[in-house]
């Protein structure tokens, strides 16, 4: 599956599992209903605002959430370069 195609494929798995949590009554953890309405989705550098940093944007949101799902798709394309033995 080409990268761009599984980026959204997985971005919109978690947002609608998002959706039945919020929506789900018998859902032990949070047990408060308006934790629940707090889930969110976030990526990159969503609703940041300016030029941030990408990677302290990223790395400051992972440290703030819950539940992190790390998306490791393989991007970019290319021929397949040979190294010497140890480089």
């Amino acid at each position: 599956m080409p990268g761009r195609i599984a980026r959204f494929v997985i971005r919109d798995a978690l947002d609608e599992a998002i959706q039945e949590l919020k929506e789900t009554p018998d859902v032990d953890e949070p047990p408060d209903e308006a934790r629940r309405a707090d889930l969110h989705l976030d990526h990159d550098t969503k609703d940041v605002t300016g030029m941030p940093s990408v990677a302290d944007t990223i790395l400051d949101e992972i440290a703030a959430a819950t539940v992190f799902v790390g998306d490791v798709t393989p991007v970019g394309a290319g021929p397949a370069i040979q190294t010497p033995q140890g480089e």
